[in-house]
């Protein structure tokens, strides 16, 4: 129990305050479990650190050309953070995750420095920017969110990567 009220209080509820977004939801996220092998994330943070000038140039690479098809009305934050230590494995996502805050402006990427590749991560940044850019235009404000609108938005996402990306699998 302290272990979780320590993790709560040093990584969720900053990150929570920091993307405007519920601390509750935050710990109901996978992508937020608590690590249980400290020192597995201390080597992902290093290799994402050594891996930084890299991964910020496919990043921004991603983003002038999705910027080019579909400009976001307002500016856009993107956080890496490394890719969640749950079973989930990591190469079904070619090493990468992540999600948009919608109207909130951020986006968090989630990578695997061991298994992430230049397209998954430029893919990823595509799809997630979309996400991003619709749901801040005053064109797409939904109250009610119903299944068939989120079906939608994915849609919507994969189609504007595909476009991007068409070669992307």
């Amino acid at each position: 129990q302290e272990k979780i009220e320590s993790y709560r209080k040093t990584v969720i509820t900053p990150l929570a305050r920091l993307l405007v977004y519920s601390t509750h939801e935050l710990e109901n996220d996978f992508h937020f479990t608590r690590p249980d092998n400290t020192e597995k994330l201390t080597n992902v943070l290093r290799e994402i650190n050594n891996h930084y000038p890299h991964i910020k140039t496919q990043i921004q690479e991603a983003l002038t050309e999705a910027t080019s098809k579909f400009k976001a009305e307002d500016k856009i934050k993107i956080y890496i953070l490394p890719y969640p230590d749950t079973p989930y494995n990591t190469d079904f996502m070619q090493g990468t995750a992540g999600f948009s805050m919608g109207a909130s402006k951020n986006i968090l990427l989630f990578v695997d420095p061991f298994n992430y590749t230049n397209e998954s991560l430029k893919a990823l940044t595509v799809h997630e920017y979309h996400h991003t850019a619709l749901l801040m235009s005053e064109s797409y404000k939904i109250m009610n969110w119903s299944l068939l609108d989120s079906v939608l938005l994915e849609g919507k996402a994969e189609i504007f990567t595909r476009i991007i990306y068409p070669s992307y699998e």
